[in-house]
């Protein structure tokens, strides 16, 4: 060789060794045969590649393998010292927002995949915006994972978008729940494998909504199957002409129960129809259906007294004008013995009127006037006070300003068409060796 020649080897070798950004790089032995093998020790870029246009600053194509493979060995701690196998990142200025650090796109396969042995598989967050934007005709968003299949954070966490024939959010699980929302440690809502709710401490272990029920939830954990709260109604039922807003349909427990402020019960239909309540307060009259003897049933009204009362009525026999009849012991127990009412009639002729001439809290005594004889037998009436009951004489009366008044009816909701279902798409998973 010349020393010409022997001069330009000499500059290129040291070409080779440039100073770049203030650090020697030199040639490494590649840990798989890749070229360029180069290391250097800087806390910059080992290789940059720089470009004014609007071209790329750096490109890989593989015919059969990765475009870019990009690894670290820093063991990131909570320290805020973590690394990245590859870095993107977006440093435009002037407020755009539809630029990306990483954009990955695919004609037939994934378009970005991330996978984790005990971490992450893909992490995203956001100060101010969304963590992940995803949209698709098939899938925005799909992950596999151990634990979590999906772990987002930032002001919306997940956010689902699917076109006419796709879904915005589908979850698949094997065995695990479906979905679960958690709040400061606590479970809000979980939807399990089965299909199962639970929302909020209520659990419905039966639930569906569709076109046929609307809504149908069923519990045997102690648990309401359908459980309603709001500041308004808590649970509003519309019918149509010929259906029923609400239908309470029962087999033994109680069709109905009213539970008050202070827990206590103060309503109840139980399996029979009869009501149980504290009072009951009508502007119309009470009526009752009473069945005939020709097969008709016709309505039947019931009085109305001035305060509460408990009545009995029975016959006994005069005998020489004198009558002893004692109160019946059940009766007796339940109306105030001290001040009652008894009515008679005779049922034949008398000498003189019948009177009560004494009233005991165990009986009444019964007596012909003007010193009569007969021995005629009688009715009689007896009108008494409920045992305990204090209830005011014909007490003044609230009602409520919505009761009995006019009010426009809306509908709770607009009534939708039975929707069109499509057949659930099958998730493939993938494969994590490639």
């Amino acid at each position: 060789m010349t020393r010409a020649g022997i001069a330009i080897a000499t500059l290129l070798s040291i070409a080779t060794a440039t100073v770049v950004t203030g650090s020697v790089m030199t040639k490494a032995g590649a840990t798989d045969g890749a070229q360029p093998n180069t290391s250097c020790a800087t806390t910059t870029a080992c290789i940059e590649g720089d470009n004014t246009s609007t071209g790329p600053g750096l490109k890989g194509t593989s015919a059969k393998g990765h475009g870019v493979v990009g690894t670290t060995k820093s063991k990131g701690t909570v320290n805020g010292n973590s690394h990245a196998g590859v870095l993107g990142q977006d440093l435009q200025a002037g407020g755009g927002v539809l630029n990306s650090g990483v954009e990955g796109s695919s004609i037939n396969g994934t378009g970005v995949f991330g996978a984790s042995t005990n971490g992450v598989g893909v992490q995203a967050a956001s100060t101010n915006y969304l963590g992940v934007l995803a949209s698709g005709d098939a899938f925005g968003v799909e992950s596999l994972g151990i634990t979590y299949g999906v772990g987002a954070s930032g002001n919306t966490g997940v956010v689902g978008q699917g076109t006419s024939f796709g879904d915005a959010i589908l979850a698949e699980n094997d065995g695990g729940n479906l979905f679960r929302g958690n709040d400061q440690g606590l479970d809000k809502f979980v939807v399990d494998a089965g299909g199962n709710m639970s929302v909020a401490g209520f659990l419905s272990t039966s639930s569906s909504v569709d076109a046929a029920e609307g809504l149908f939830g069923s519990s045997s954990s102690g648990n309401p199957g359908v459980a309603g709260v709001s500041d308004f109604e808590a649970v509003e039922g519309e019918n149509t002409s010929t259906s029923d807003a609400i239908f309470a349909n029962g087999f033994g427990g109680l069709l109905f129960r009213g539970n008050n402020s202070l827990s206590e019960d103060v309503f109840e239909v139980d399996d029979a129809g009869d009501v149980f309540a504290v009072s009951y307060n009508s502007i119309a009259d009470s009526t009752k259906l009473q069945h005939t003897s020709i097969g008709a049933t016709v309505k039947t009204y019931s009085s109305q007294a001035a305060q509460p009362t408990l009545e009995d009525t029975g016959e006994a026999q005069l005998v020489n004008g004198v009558a002893r009849v004692a109160l019946d012991p059940t009766f007796a127990t339940t109306i105030d013995r001290s001040d009652y009412v008894v009515l008679v009639t005779p049922q034949g002729m008398t000498q003189g009127m019948l009177c009560v001439a004494q009233r005991t809290p165990s009986g009444f005594v019964v007596q012909e006037n003007m010193n009569g004889r007969s021995n005629v037998p009688f009715a009689y009436r007896i009108v008494a006070k409920p045992y305990g009951d204090a209830a005011l004489r014909l007490p003044l009366a609230s009602v409520p300003g919505h009761f009995g008044s006019r009010v426009a009816k809306t509908r709770i909701s607009p009534r939708l068409y039975k929707a069109t279902h499509h057949a659930a798409p099958i998730i493939k998973a993938p494969s994590l060796m490639h």
